[in-house]
């Protein structure tokens, strides 16, 4: 398989290069791009931590089934 997709991805390479095939050929193989979710330039982190750990847990679902 990784034989298969080098060709491949040498054949897009050598023209245009364009990313959008290689994506592409990497979707097909099994991959996935995978990137951190997007921060807010002017969040302030410490403030978000503690309102987590001043909630009380409130803002957390309960467990399966409703259990506590």
């Amino acid at each position: 398989m990784a034989e298969h997709l080098g060709k491949r991805l040498s054949l897009v390479t050598s023209g245009a290069r364009i990313l959008t095939p290689i994506y592409r050929l990497l979707h097909e193989a099994g991959f996935a791009l995978r990137v951190p979710r997007p921060v807010h330039r002017k969040a302030e982190r410490k403030a978000q931590e503690a309102f987590k750990r001043g909630s009380g847990g409130r803002w957390r679902r309960p467990g399966p089934r409703g259990a506590g």
